[in-house]
């Protein structure tokens, strides 16, 4: 895979929550990912996406939500991507100067999505969660 994504969430009070992050080129609502750096595996930058982008670290939990192709770039680029649960979130992080990041719950986060394979990715996850 060329790249990593996450889903990040949190349990609070008993409701699953999703961590969403602003996108740099448009301001829409996504979730982390990013290139696989040499010697990396796709876990392992995933969750550095993760961290620079959202500012949360967590562990991946169980097999990946699934895959897309990302063609933002001159070669598109496959990812592949995992549910994350979230266990510690940063006020400052290496990207808070250029992205949002937002906890939602379910309902607003397939709202405030605006890519149905990312919608996808949170119904699968809750399908797993539940």
């Amino acid at each position: 895979m060329d790249q990593g994504g996450a889903v990040p969430y949190r349990i609070r009070d008993g409701q699953v929550e999703f961590c969403l992050i602003t996108t740099r080129r448009n301001g829409g609502w996504s979730f982390p990912k990013g290139f696989v750096d040499p010697g990396e595996t796709v876990e392992i930058a995933l969750k550095r996406e993760t961290l620079e982008e959202a500012g949360v670290e967590g562990e991946i939990s169980g097999d990946p939500l699934g895959t897309f192709v990302n063609t933002r770039w001159e070669k598109p680029a496959d990812v592949v991507v995992y549910l994350l649960k979230v266990t510690s979130c940063h006020d400052q992080w290496a990207e808070s100067d250029v992205r949002q990041r937002m906890w939602c719950d379910e309902a607003e986060t397939l709202e405030r999505l605006s890519k149905e394979y990312l919608r996808e990715f949170v119904r699968t996850a809750m399908e797993r969660l539940s």
